[in-house]
């Protein structure tokens, strides 16, 4: 229509077709890029990309981390395994004696007896079970006074584990001592016991002289020992065997001396020496045996000169 009532064009304007575009399009529709937006997102993404060199960084701090963890915690365990299997192969929970003397009797009860000596001992010292801190002072000092007659101990690494055994070696004994109307042994270092695992000794010493023995008790130095030993020899190397041996009541210097197959004593003195006693001895025997003489006892205690009752 014209301008004065003539009829409206029925076409859309411009402004109208970009306003019904703008309804048309969808939310997820993306704009095609343009070269400038392109080039605005390359360079936005340059700009804010992590820095991948310091994330390596920190990966590999993190596994190392991981990895001295892991090495500490095995190292930590192989050692405990180690301390617990020393402490282990260390323990003396059963024991097992040995005797290396080669004649001991009573192999039977040696193991009962003296494996419980040794236990009496742990269960008042409960940290010696293990053997490196066993005090071998103590031990002995123990054992003198529960079995005297064991001389020598000591703990060695056993055959099983958590077993160690106890080496024992005993007293050998050189006289049979009565004392008191008891019965004890005596070694070569004058030391008293009642057990003995030899032979019985062929020399017996009565002793009357009042002084009252113990076990585990030295009753006799190691000179008298000797003193008794050399008289023992020297009468054996001239055909007279020692049978008995008398310590006299209210003396502890004289000794008397029993001769097989004699009726008499040879009394002798520790304070002189054996060689010249012995021969007076010796030289006495055989006058009073071609006079025919037999007497109650020989004194030889008296230097050049020879008694006899």
């Amino acid at each position: 229509m014209g301008l004065f009532g003539g009829k409206k064009s029925s076409e859309p304007t411009r402004r109208e077709m970009a306003a019904s575009r703008r309804q048309s399009a969808s939310p997820g529709d993306i704009e095609a890029p343009t070269a400038t937006s392109q080039a605005f997102r390359r360079s936005r993404n340059i700009t804010n990309r992590p820095n991948i060199e310091e994330s390596d960084r920190q990966g590999l701090h993190v596994l190392r981390h991981k990895r001295r963890k892991v090495l500490t915690g095995l190292f930590s365990s192989f050692g405990l395994i180690l301390i617990f299997g020393g402490l282990l192969g260390q323990l003396s929970a059963s024991v097992v004696v040995e005797t290396p003397d080669g004649s001991v009797r009573d192999s039977q009860d040696i193991q009962k007896r003296y494996s419980q000596v040794f236990l009496d001992y742990t269960a008042e010292r409960p940290l010696e079970r293990l053997r490196f801190m066993v005090n071998y002072d103590n031990l002995h000092a123990y054992f003198l006074e529960k079995a005297p007659e064991v001389q020598s101990v000591e703990m060695v690494s056993g055959d099983e584990i958590a077993t160690s055994n106890l080496r024992i070696s005993f007293r050998q004994p050189v006289l049979e001592w009565t004392s008191g109307g008891s019965k004890y042994y005596v070694d070569g270092q004058g030391v008293t016991f009642v057990q003995n695992h030899f032979d019985d000794p062929v020399t017996a010493v009565d002793d009357q002289s009042g002084v009252q023995a113990e076990p585990g008790q030295v009753v006799v130095n190691r000179s008298f020992l000797s003193f008794l030993g050399q008289v023992s020899a020297k009468f054996e190397d001239n055909g007279a065997k020692v049978s008995k041996v008398i310590l006299p009541e209210n003396t502890v210097r004289q000794v008397d001396f029993g001769l097989e197959g004699r009726d008499f004593v040879v009394r002798m003195t520790v304070d002189r020496g054996v060689d010249e006693q012995t021969n007076r001895a010796l030289k006495a025997i055989e006058w009073l045996d071609e006079q025919g003489i037999v007497p109650s006892y020989i004194d030889a205690r008296v230097d050049q000169r020879i008694f006899y009752k």
